[in-house]
């Protein structure tokens, strides 16, 4: 065996030089790919107007989407997925679109369960922008769900396309909030809570809550729920006796809703866009462009968001705090386990975990449950 003090810098040089390759080649072979994949759609979605732009590739941070719509179309179609957390993706297209005179129609594409109320009511607004302000004709196509929050933006479109097997519906408001004093008092934790002001602490997940705290919380939930029934009922034109007999948030189906009133006409896409040409003027084939969202292939290798415009994640103001929470929940797993307590856990399409904030009111169906809810 060769012992010599040389030797060891030159094995050194070669482990370095052969990583260094490995890594070269692995960037190499994940960028060719992603070109050759937008050349591929490019080619084969003929009037379409795909682009791509290095620039926009490089100028944004891992785990960014490059987006943007194609230069020319006079029917836009535009995709509402995953949870509802934020809604200024959204207000951006939208206000975009608008203002595009060449752009006559919308198709706007939802498959989600729903979020948080403040963001839904804000692309609400934004679609009755659309109509109101820019004479858009808007039409919305229900996938395989578009219920509460989801339903809360559809309700602002001058017609709704459902599947019959969509769910939708769900016009109600949750919110879910969880005592772990049996916990701490299990793992021999003693929280200490500061506060000024007599309700600061209600909902606090280290005591029972008091009547008088349940009260203002199914209040507040009231007086959300009265918004949600009042914009769907004045949306939709119908009348007290539909809203009070279905807007209780049960989910139907597609075609339920079209019986009850919550739907105008059973289709798929095709059929959405169809209605969007006939009420625009659109005559022969519709120009259709589509938002063309591309994953950052930057974020596939060091992180990022896992749906198109996943409002669940990003860089929204006040996500550390909802980031926290998560870290603190995680912290108690073990004691969780060993008390025998099961955790019921919520996961959307691909495996990816929804977490509420508690405390908060969401437009979501009760079975999108948080994993910081558990149960004896």
């Amino acid at each position: 065996m060769n012992t010599s003090p040389s030797s060891s810098p030159g094995k050194r040089f070669v482990i370095v030089a052969l990583m260094s390759g490995v890594a070269l080649v692995f960037v190499s072979i994940a960028m060719v790919s992603f070109f050759a994949v937008r050349s591929f759609k490019s080619g084969s979605e003929e009037g379409s107007g795909f682009k791509f732009s290095a620039g926009k590739l490089f100028n944004r941070g891992a785990g960014e989407n490059v987006e943007y719509f194609p230069d020319s179309g006079n029917l836009a179609i535009v995709d509402v997925r995953g949870v509802i957390f934020k809604s200024r993706p959204l207000l951006k297209r939208f206000d975009e679109l608008g203002k595009r005179e060449d752009v006559k129609a919308i198709v706007i594409r939802i498959d989600s369960p729903g979020g948080a109320v403040g963001p839904s009511q804000e692309i609400h607004d934004a679609v009755v922008e659309l109509k109101t302000k820019h004479s858009k004709k808007v039409i919305c196509s229900l996938g395989d769900i578009a219920a509460s929050g989801g339903y809360y933006i559809a309700a602002a479109c001058e017609k709704i396309v459902a599947n019959p097997g969509s769910l939708t519906g769900s016009i109600g408001v949750i919110m879910q909030l969880v005592n772990l004093q049996g916990l701490y008092n299990w793992a021999k934790v003693e929280p200490q809570v500061l506060k000024a002001g007599k309700y600061k602490d209600m909902g606090s997940e280290t005591r029972p809550m008091k009547d008088e705290e349940k009260k203002l919380f199914q209040d507040l939930l009231d007086g959300v729920h009265t918004q949600f029934r009042k914009t769907v009922q004045a949306d939709r034109g119908l009348s007290n006796e539909q809203i009070e007999k279905y807007a209780d948030g049960r989910i139907f189906t597609g075609e339920q809703g079209k019986e009850y009133g919550f739907v105008d006409q059973l289709g798929g896409e095709k059929q959405a866009i169809e209605l969007a040409a006939q009420l625009a003027g659109i005559e022969g084939e519709p120009e259709i462009i589509r938002e063309s969202i591309h994953r950052n292939p930057w974020g596939s290798i060091f992180g990022g968001p896992s749906f198109p415009w996943d409002s669940s994640e990003g860089s929204e103001p006040g996500e550390g705090a909802e980031e926290s929470a998560q870290v603190s929940a995680g912290t108690l797993k073990s004691a969780i386990g060993a008390a025998g307590i099961k955790t019921l856990g919520s996961f959307l399409p691909g495996g990816a975990s929804l977490h509420l904030k508690p405390g908060v009111p969401y437009f979501l169906p009760s079975f999108f449950l948080s994993e910081g809810i558990w149960r004896k």
